[in-house]
Formats: C-alpha cells, sequence, structure tokens
C-alpha cells in the first residue's frame, strides 16, 4: 500500500507540474516553447507545438489546463486515502491509457511533435502500476481484509 501511495502522490504532482503552466494565459506560451526546445534538442521530428493566437482557442487551452490540474489534485487527494479512494487512480489509469492511444494516432496521422510521446509513455507506465496495484489490493481486500 505504501508504494501504492507513493505512485499515486507522484502522479498527482506530475499532473500538476505538467498542467500548471497550461491553465495561466501568461505561461502556456513558456509551456510550448520548452516542449519544442526538447523536441528539437532530441530531434524527434513532427511538427512544433504552436499556440493558438485566439482568444476562444486560448481558453479551452488553459480550461485543459485546469482540468488537468484537477486531476493532479484528485490523485493528491486519493493518496490520502486509498483504501476508500483507490477507484480515482484507477479512473485515471484508464484516461491515461486512452491518452496514450490518441497520442500514437496523431503522431501518425497528423505528424504531431514526437515529444508527446514521451507523455504518454510515463502515462503508460503510471497506468500500468495503478492496474496492478488496484488488482493485487482488491484481490486481497476480496480474501480477507488486510486493509
Amino acid at each position: 500500500m505504501k508504494t501504492f501511495k507513493k505512485w499515486v502522490l507522484g502522479a498527482g504532482v506530475f499532473n500538476v507540474i505538467v498542467a500548471f503552466p497550461l491553465a495561466i494565459p501568461f505561461t502556456a506560451n513558456y509551456f510550448y516553447t520548452f516542449w519544442n526546445f526538447l523536441n528539437h534538442l532530441f530531434n524527434l521530428g513532427g511538427q512544433d507545438l504552436v499556440l493558438p493566437k485566439d482568444g476562444n482557442n486560448l481558453l479551452w487551452i488553459n480550461t485543459c489546463g485546469l482540468a488537468l490540474f484537477l486531476v493532479g489534485l484528485m490523485l493528491l487527494y486519493a493518496s490520502r486515502d486509498l483504501k476508500n479512494r483507490m477507484g480515482i487512480p484507477l479512473l485515471n489509469g484508464i484516461i491515461r491509457v486512452v491518452f496514450s492511444i490518441f497520442v500514437v494516432y496523431y503522431v501518425v496521422v497528423a505528424d504531431i511533435s514526437r515529444i508527446i510521446l514521451i507523455i504518454a509513455i510515463i502515462d503508460v507506465i503510471i497506468a500500468i502500476v495503478f492496474f496492478y496495484y488496484y488488482r493485487i489490493l482488491t484481490n486481497k481486500k476480496d480474501k480477507k481484509n488486510c486493509w
């Protein structure tokens, strides 16, 4: 349980750190610039990330950043009482896998910046860990009350 708690806590911190710049109108540009820099540094290819200029799309970027930030906070919240909040990391793991599938799709179809694959790989690893601990801990709970 302690290891699972560390993973959930770490995933929450990861979400908060990655999402925070997208949630703020004035820092989203730095976020895009940073990821483009890394993509070029490692020569990964794909199209550069381009921050939209119009307010409507910028608002959607900030809204998505806020939603990801909220997910991070929910994981931090879940890590405090995993016994009663294990559904949060389980659902988060499912969405992380779906996101990773979308990333692969967009890499193939739209030639997006390949640096996003690193986030997708991290998300798949986190999801696998969440699924593993959820299965182990719920099986133990079903067999005997090990909590």
